[in-house]
């Protein structure tokens, strides 16, 4: 918690004589103040998961919040077992930075302890505001350290190193976060409380942080940075979406100036993440051949990898011709395996094995045949898209 907003909190709470909580516009927890043993679930969700439900936030900006510019008092719903509260708009130059809410069913508007509490709860806005600002610094900083020009992503290095954000000797890595298969709300969740060094650019439909790691080798810290993101992500996800998020994670960077290709390997990887076959995260380290997506324009790799023997066997729009060779290979050329993968008879594997030689040309029981079908099927979804 930061000191300056903890003590507008602590402040307010002993004023009103009250449990007090401060969060930003997005309903994030930013401080709290001694709270009582009873409090409604809301309050108690909001300390323990450090955030309000997206159901809790449209109840309470119903009530006008948002665009308030005086207190507003919330009324109780026992029925949701929700107690009355008080909403002090956190406001300055006219914009919403967030909301000190104050447990609270007797004390009139018209009380002068709200009357100062309302003061404090400007101080917060403009302290509010001006990290704002400095996040809106750090998005920009974020676009030239993943830049193609290097003396950029070396000098907005320098102003993060300035500003204690940046650790001159830490190795970094690259988080892309995308949407597919769906499109949902846009939505740009907080992700400043991930990690204490997160760097990042939130947008619409997806996020880019730069993260500083222990080691070179830290996979594990940057896969799990990346399932934390997703995470957060998906809370703010209506549940009826149907669409599906992904992360991808470069391979990790000694210098700044590398960032950029660590940037087109996290996208890449994301990309594959996307794909209903693949885990939501996916490291580049891991991708093996998907790798190649990244090395040649995708023109010019499917007019290498998409030879005639594939584009005929894709002509045919056989599914499960294409699903078969796809088990099968997968499974090494091992008979038994595929077939009862498939859910068919050996002769039938067979079979379906035969009319795909007879179609490409191509013999399964040549080594750089198969690989020449394998990897065709592997990249042929990237390619065509």
């Amino acid at each position: 918690m930061r000191p300056e907003l903890q003590e507008v909190v602590d402040e307010s709470s002993r004023l009103l004589q009250s449990a007090t909580v401060l969060e930003d516009r997005n309903f994030n927890l930013l401080a709290y103040a001694a709270q009582p043993t009873e409090v409604d679930s809301v309050r108690r969700n909001s300390i323990l998961q450090r955030r309000s439900a997206p159901a809790v936030r449209a109840w309470f900006e119903s009530f006008g919040i948002s665009d308030s510019t005086q207190p507003l008092r919330i009324p109780a719903d026992p029925g949701a077992g929700l107690q009355a509260r008080i909403c002090f708009p956190a406001r300055c130059n006219g914009t919403t930075y967030g909301y000190l809410w104050a447990l609270d069913e007797e004390t009139p508007l018209t009380d002068p302890a709200v009357a100062e509490v309302a003061k404090l709860t400007a101080e917060a806005a403009v302290y509010l505001a001006r990290i704002g600002r400095q996040r809106s610094e750090v998005s920009l900083a974020v676009a030239d350290l993943i830049g193609a020009d290097a003396d950029n992503a070396q000098a907005a290095a320098e102003r993060l190193i300035q500003r204690g954000l940046l650790d001159r000797q830490a190795p970094l890595t690259v988080v892309v976060i995308t949407e597919t298969e769906g499109s949902p709300p846009r939505v740009t969740p907080s992700l400043w409380g991930q990690h204490r060094q997160l760097l990042v650019d939130v947008g619409p439909g997806g996020a880019v942080a730069v993260l500083p790691l222990r080691t070179l080798e830290s996979g594990d810290q940057a896969r799990d940075a990346a399932t934390a993101i997703l995470d957060l992500y998906a809370s703010e996800l209506p549940e009826d979406w149907e669409g599906r998020l992904a992360a991808g994670v470069g391979r990790p960077r000694g210098s700044v100036t590398e960032l950029h290709r660590c940037w087109l390997e996290a996208r890449t990887a994301a990309r594959i993440a996307g794909t209903s076959r693949r885990e939501r995260v996916a490291m580049w380290d891991d991708l093996g051949p998907y790798r190649l997506l990244e090395a040649l324009p995708a023109a010019q790799l499917s007019a290498i990898v998409l030879d005639g023997p594939l584009q005929r066997l894709l002509a045919t729009g056989d599914a499960e011709l294409i699903r078969t060779v796809e088990v099968f290979l997968d499974r090494a050329g091992n008979v038994a395996e595929a077939a009862a993968a498939l859910h068919v008879h050996r002769q039938t594997l067979y079979y379906r094995l035969g009319k795909v030689e007879t179609i490409t040309g191509l013999r399964f029981s040549s080594g750089p045949d198969r690989v020449r079908l394998q990897l065709g099927l592997m990249l042929a979804p990237f390619l065509n898209e």
